[in-house]
């Protein structure tokens, strides 16, 4: 994890690309944010899904893109030169690291409503930004808005909700995650003000638990958001190594620390989550030793989730055993 002081430095070298936005928009309503790096084969669907929202406000585009090497720096300049009147973009000479390009990006926002979508994901209602807006301006308690999405990987397509709509409570955001980061927009103030000072290295779950003890946060069961799975992205580093389980420990503690020491039992859960998972990955490389280790550390921070693993466990070698098919559409 980089110091305050290396966060400061990077951004501190970092420069926006000529454009007309503050001059032609001296008070957009929302700043849409993307973080952009190595995001080539979505970046486009990405920009695209912003530019075609239908609002009766202005709003700007703040893309920070991270000296990427895969192309997608060139796609971004190509936009910002075709959009120079909505898009900014926020770049440096180097690599700057993902905090620092989030740093940069809230410190750059004008806007009333900050709205995040990052280089992977994108949107899919062209009403999505003129409804949450709408909510926020009519309900001053509700601090931050969020709707459904459509969860999208290599091999898999499915919603990443089931709830209804509604608020949404600490309790609940600490449990699990309720939303999917492209699906946010949040009031301007003491929410990036959190974002430029916290310490967290994975954004979006602190941010949501921030809001919910600052406000109201609320969720719509409407899908407008697409949310990429993929092992280049972010979500991914938290399986495959007892090291980053561990990681994953550590920012666990940090967010417990967050809400005051509440909810025990759910951090435990999500503790146990976390070796449970592992265990699941290490069992599918046959690494049944290891994957017994992890097993039992999900116990021990959860005894229910750990006895739910070693029973399905047990029921998949007496299927072996008797030669039950995995399905019934199997010979």
């Amino acid at each position: 994890m980089l110091s305050k002081e290396e966060v400061e430095r990077r951004v501190a070298g970092s420069y926006e690309v000529p454009n007309n936005v503050v001059h032609s928009m001296p008070t957009p309503i929302v700043s849409v944010r993307t973080s952009v790096y190595n995001h080539a084969p979505y970046i486009r669907e990405c920009i695209e899904s912003v530019l075609m929202q239908e609002t009766d406000f202005p709003f700007e585009y703040i893309i920070g893109e991270d000296f990427s090497t895969d192309g997608s720096r060139e796609i971004v300049m190509e936009y910002a030169e075709k959009y120079p009147h909505i898009i900014r973009v926020l770049t440096a000479d180097q690599n700057v690291g993902g905090k620092a390009n989030g740093v940069r990006c809230i410190r750059s926002c004008r806007g009333k409503y900050i709205a995040i979508c990052e280089g992977d994901d994108c949107w899919t209602d062209p009403g999505k930004l003129k409804r949450q807006v709408a909510l926020l301006e009519e309900n001053g308690s509700v601090i931050m808005s969020a709707e459904n999405a459509v969860v999208t990987s290599r091999s898999d397509r499915y919603t990443f909700s089931r709830r209804k709509s509604g608020f949404v409570s600490t309790r609940e955001i600490v449990r699990f995650r309720q939303f999917a980061t492209a699906s946010i927009v949040h009031r301007n103030g003491p929410l990036c003000e959190f974002g430029i000072t916290s310490r967290f290295y994975y954004g979006d779950a602190p941010l949501s638990i921030k809001a919910s003890l600052l406000g109201n946060v609320h969720y719509s069961a409407i899908q407008s958001s697409i949310y990429r799975r993929h092992e280049g992205g972010v979500t991914a580093l938290i399986q495959g190594s007892f090291r980053i389980a561990k990681q994953h420990m550590k920012y666990t503690d940090d967010l417990e620390t967050l809400v005051g020491h509440r909810f025990l039992r759910t951090f435990n859960f999500r503790r146990a989550c976390v070796y449970y998972d592992l265990s699941r990955h290490m069992h599918s490389l046959h690494k049944h030793r290891s994957a017994k280790v992890c097993a039992a550390k999900a116990r021990s921070f959860d005894c229910l989730i750990g006895l739910k693993y070693w029973f399905k466990l047990q029921f998949k070698r007496v299927k072996r055993r008797i030669g039950v098919p995995r399905s019934f559409s199997e010979g």
